[in-house]
């Protein structure tokens, strides 16, 4: 444990790795919401320390020498310390893969005919997980998105707590420059429909 401490090529690759380690952990790829900074960082080094001072550190002089427990402390320190390097490096690598591989396979999965609605659906879904309450958040795949025009989309997400409240985004222009321009609390496009379109009331009612 000491002679691993003491290689500072191992040190460096964790403050590398656990940086890059924390921005994947930041979109919190494990369910909605956000890890706090602090939160991925320590999660981060914990786990890459784990692995470059423990795991490595125990099993590289196992690597380099004839075997069993006096082959290995009769290891070569130089060879040791090569190993120790080398496999901290590829086992931190599969950590960071690990992570991405989690992140994409719990994104919210978007089925658009055009790249536009697809468009609106990212920024729908990056906007609610950053500025919606947690009541919201939990039926992001229940939204309900409104084509009020070829450049409008109106997209309104039910509360898990009072299904009459919605949390509305809107979002504005053409299919390159796609923006959100307004979001919060909302009626639900149904009834906002109604609202602006009253003559369908009564096409409603008949119904």
């Amino acid at each position: 444990m000491k002679r691993t401490l003491a290689n500072r090529p191992i040190a460096a690759m964790v403050v590398v790795f656990s940086v890059v380690d924390a921005l994947i952990l930041r979109g919190n790829p494990f369910g909605n919401g956000t890890i706090p900074w602090i939160g991925a960082i320590a999660v981060a080094i914990a786990g890459n320390a784990v692995l470059a001072y423990v795991v490595a550190g125990w099993s590289a002089p196992y690597l380099v020498s004839s075997g069993g427990s006096a082959g290995a402390a009769a290891a070569d320190p130089r060879s040791v310390s090569f190993a120790e390097i080398w496999m901290s490096f590829a086992l931190m690598t599969v950590g960071v893969i690990a992570l991405l591989a989690v992140d994409f396979a719990s994104r919210d999965l978007i089925v658009s005919p055009t790249q536009r609605s697809e468009r609106n659906a990212e920024l729908v879904r990056d906007t609610v997980r950053e500025h919606a309450p947690q009541e919201f958040q939990l039926l992001l795949t229940a939204a309900d998105t409104w084509k009020m025009s070829e450049n409008t989309y109106r997209s309104c997400i039910p509360s898990s707590k009072d299904q009459s409240k919605y949390w509305c985004v809107l979002v504005r222009g053409d299919e390159k420059s796609l923006k959100v321009t307004r979001y919060g609390p909302g009626t639900g496009n149904a009834e906002q429909f109604l609202i602006w379109h009253p003559e369908y009331r009564g096409k409603r009612k008949a119904d």
